[in-house]
Order: C-alpha cells, then structure tokens, then sequence
C-alpha cells in the first residue's frame, strides 16, 4: 500500500504542473520532481544545480515530497541563498536559520551549507492528533493544513506528520558560518561536548494505558456553564466548562496515562491530557495546579490537577473534553451518572 501510494504521488507530482501550466517551466518542474523521487539526483544537478548535491532520502508528506533529514550542500559559482533555496524546495528564512546566515544572506563559493528538513512526528499506535499538536506546540488545524487532511483529520500507525518547522534549528541556536579564507584552518573541534552542554534529549514513549474501569467519572462537581457544540460568532466548544469554586479538586475520569501537563497550548490555561485504552483522551483545562507529570500512570478518580481561571478565563472553571483518536465528541454522551465528589 505504500508502495502504490508513493507511486500516486509519482504519477500526480508529473501531471499536475502540466496541467496547471502547458509551458516548459511547468513540464520541467514535474520531471524534476519525478527524477528526485526515483533517485535521477545526478540529471537533476546536471540540468540545473550548479552546487554539490548527493541527494537526501525522501518521504511523502500529504501529497508532496520533502527531504526526511537533512544534507549538506556546496555553494558554487553563481548561486544565491534564494537560488539554492528555490532549488531544494525549502523557504529561503529556513535554509538561512539552518547555516546561522543574517541578512543580507551573503555566501561564498565553496561554503558548505545544510538543507534542513520539515520537523515530522511518526504516528505510533495510540497516538491522537490533539496529542501530536500539543507536543509539538501547534495547533491540530495546523497539522491538518500541512498534511493536507480533512474532517475528521485521520491519522495513521506509521504516518509521517509534518508538524510545522524545520531542523536543524529553525533560528533558535544556529551558528553563522564564516566565509571560507586561505589562511591556515583553525584546529578541529572535539568530536566530545563541551562540559556543561546540553544534548538534546528525545521524550520518552509513553507507557500503554491501563484498563479502563467503565464510563467516565465527572472531573468535579458543579454547574455546566456552557455545553459542547457549536457558539455564536462560528465558535464550537469541543467539551464543557464546569463552574467550580477556585482550589477545587480536579480528578481523573478513569484510569489512564498522562500525555501532556503544562501551559503551552494558548487559551487552555495548566492543562492535563490523559490517554486511556480503546484511543479514548481526556482533557482537563484552566487549572491552577498541575498535580501529575508526562508519563504518570493515573487511577480513575484520582486528583490530577486543582481548577482555576488559568487561561484567558474569567471565573474559576473546568474546561473538560473527552476525544476518541483526533475527533471531539459530546462529553456527555461518555459521562456516568455519577459526579465526583470533592
């Protein structure tokens, strides 16, 4: 299946320009793009690249085709940044942030540069979109638009997600790359780090979800101020908001793992994500206190979190949604007749 997906893809990258564009231009976009896939990287950069390129793997992305890790390029003669950005498919702001380059973007001929590639998540069993786009700190409407997915945005074990970005860097630490001279080169560095630097560190994968105990559980006790569904000005609740007094307990609805605890998502406050089994999450929002962390196993009716007005909120408040893979559903369709006590 895959296979056949990529050979779509193949298929689509040639026709498309043709049909957009009957002239030259278009017709010789499309076979680039089919000589890349297939592995022609040597016609490609006898046609049209006057820098060294031996080529990256690549891996479709919702359509299109993009590197799936970086690689290392010369600068030749005659090139631009905006010329070899062009030419490698990338933003000319991302390839510069990759090589540490500042306006006005100068480069040198013989410079070695990197082309970065999109930052990707690959989809693993149990993964939602919500989770993805938390973890990644962007939005599920994001993900969907660069993946080119539509209502209700399915995802699959094995996908791989462009998740917004580029690496290496994206602008935040890159080095800026001296212009090569013929002086004496400069000693080479360790290939050890330097004491006291950091190495990034990839998050641990979450444990498997213990069994669910039966319908949810009420996160806490109070009035519904406003229910799932669709809101005046085109706005819809994904959950409900729950009016609480400030410092109330905020419980787990079953038993489950943590996905995500913290504040980065705008809007939501100090929010808890908890995956539990059969793709079922649970949300829980404008808190005060976080009481768990990533990773945590949790037991229905649990305290996780003490409710607040964190968030852009106005009165102290639990927002609380319940999500089967990345689609939001009526929480009270999932909720048993008994509410939590304090």
């Amino acid at each position: 299946m895959v296979w056949d997906a990529e050979r779509m893809w193949v298929f689509r990258a040639i026709l498309r320009p043709l049909k957009r564009d009957g002239s030259s231009r278009g017709a010789s976009r499309a076979m680039s793009l089919a000589f890349l896939f297939m592995g022609g990287l040597a016609v490609l950069g006898a046609c049209a690249s006057p820098s060294s390129y031996r080529g990256a793997p690549t891996a479709t992305y919702g359509g299109g085709s993009a590197p799936t890790e970086p690689y290392a390029i010369t600068v030749k003669s005659g090139d631009s940044l905006s010329i070899l950005a062009q030419r490698h498919n990338v933003p000319m702001k991302a390839l510069a942030n990759a090589n540490g380059i500042s306006s006005p973007y100068t480069i040198y001929k013989g410079q070695k540069l990197t082309v970065p590639a999109p930052r990707t998540h690959r989809v693993r069993s149990g993964d939602t979109l919500s989770e993805i786009a938390l973890s990644n700190e962007t939005t599920t409407r994001e993900i969907a638009r660069l993946n080119n997915k539509r209502a209700p945005y399915p995802i699959y074990v094995g996908e791989r997600l462009r998740v917004g970005g580029w690496t290496p860097d994206d602008g935040r630490g890159a080095r800026r790359q001296a212009a090569p001279t013929r002086t004496a080169s400069a000693p080479r560095p360790s290939a050890r780090p330097a004491a006291g630097t950091a190495t990034p560190r990839a998050k641990p994968r979450l444990p498997n979800p213990p069994a669910r105990s039966g319908r949810f559980l009420w996160p806490a006790e109070g009035r519904i101020i406003s229910s799932y569904g669709p809101k005046a000005g085109g706005l819809h609740n994904d959950g409900i908001n729950i009016r609480v007094p400030r410092g109330t307990p905020v419980v787990a609805a079953d038993n489950g793992v943590v996905a995500y605890s913290g504040n980065e998502l705008k809007g939501y406050g100090n929010m808890v994500l908890v995956r539990h089994q059969d793709g079922y999450v649970t949300a829980y929002a404008h808190n005060t206190d976080l009481l768990v962390s990533r990773g945590d196993i949790v037991t229905r009716g649990q305290k996780i979190a003490s409710s607040g007005s964190s968030g852009g909120v106005t009165e102290p408040q639990i927002h609380f949604e319940v999500r089967r893979g990345s689609k939001a559903v009526n929480p009270m369709s999932y909720l048993g007749n008994n509410v939590a006590a304090r």
